[in-house]
């Protein structure tokens, strides 16, 4: 038999790391922002920081927003290997965009040159991450689809 997880409890536990790490990376950003760490550049590492994280977050909110009461959400399943490899491709994504903003002040390399470099990575990166937790956001109309065509 296939291991399986909860698509809600997927879906929680996705949301809980990218609003965490999220979270703590616009923490970050926001307070070197404040301590002028980025000069006069500061729209640019807005720039680079907000495309990487809030299209999964409007993504993740969107979907809580529009079916907080679903309760056949909570019986749906979807494979642990999918749900291992969406924790798994967010972490690491996550976790380097935090060495990237984190690193900038332990090297002599200025920040946004470490972040246009980071992107080279991050971009492809983000688009497996996007593929990987997508699935939990859209599972549930794909398997009502299937249930109300056959």
């Amino acid at each position: 038999m296939k291991a399986t997880v909860s698509v809600s409890s997927a879906r929680r536990r996705l949301a809980i790391l990218w609003f965490s790490l999220g979270g703590l990376l616009f923490v970050i950003v926001f307070a070197q922002t404040v301590a002028n760490y980025y000069g006069d550049k500061v729209n640019e590492a807005w720039g680079w920081f907000l495309p990487l994280v809030m299209p999964m977050l409007s993504l993740i909110i969107g979907v809580f927003v529009a079916d907080p009461l679903n309760e056949t959400t909570g019986a749906m399943r979807v494979s642990s290997f999918v749900y291992r490899l969406a924790i798994s491709l967010s972490s690491v994504y996550l976790l380097a965009m935090l060495i990237v903003v984190v690193i900038g002040q332990l090297t002599t390399t200025p920040p946004l040159v470490l972040m246009k470099l980071s992107s080279l990575g991050l971009g492809p990166l983000g688009g497996l991450v996007t593929a990987a937790v997508g699935i939990f956001f859209v599972k549930k109309e794909k398997e009502e689809d299937q249930k109300g065509g056959g």
